[in-house]
């Protein structure tokens, strides 16, 4: 019951955020297509970096993703606020919880709404360790950040993530 409120009040505030993006942005996509192209990579780039930071267990090398006013929920319901907070965050659970894990992205779609401001959505799959030692069995999980350019760099603003929840079971028969 829990996490089906969380993942509905998620759902929520990336609507929300994203209405509030729209909203205030006034561009239409044409006007937001010239900056696209090399906001796409230099996501990307960023990306990359908090991957490398994840797998080498540096949560030191995240702070700078992160805008200093920055928040996170974490799949299992855990936040964190601020840059150093998040750091924190992910100095403990590279520290227990996700040690020794591989962290990959399996899809990334980036959506630029204005020059400075962007939302990402991405599958991403996390091995090893002890969260998930069986290579057949990794964890799935969804994560959606709003990301906003400031001072030539992207950061971070909000990143909210979740656990794919397994198949449901087949459908009763019918009755008879």
């Amino acid at each position: 019951m829990r996490r089906r409120k969380l993942c509905k009040a998620m759902v929520a505030v990336g609507a929300a955020a994203l209405a509030a993006v729209v909203g205030i942005g006034g561009m239409g996509a044409a006007a937001a297509a010239p900056a696209a192209g090399g906001a796409d990579q230099q996501l990307r780039a960023q990306l990359d970096r908090f991957v490398e930071a994840w797998n080498h267990g540096d949560a030191q090398a995240m702070g700078p993703l992160f805008a200093k006013d920055a928040d996170l929920i974490n799949p299992f319901g855990r936040t964190a606020s601020g840059r150093d907070g998040i750091v924190k965050f992910f100095g403990d659970e590279l520290a227990t919880l996700t040690r020794g894990t591989h962290f990959e992205v399996k899809e990334f779609s980036p959506h630029v709404m204005r020059p400075d401001l962007a939302v990402e959505d991405m599958d991403i799959e996390i091995s090893g360790g002890a969260l998930a030692p069986d290579p057949a069995k990794p964890l799935r999980n969804h994560a959606f950040l709003v990301v906003e350019k400031q001072g030539g760099h992207w950061q971070v603003r909000h990143l909210r993530a979740w656990g794919y929840l397994p198949p449901p079971p087949p459908p009763a028969p019918p009755a008879k």
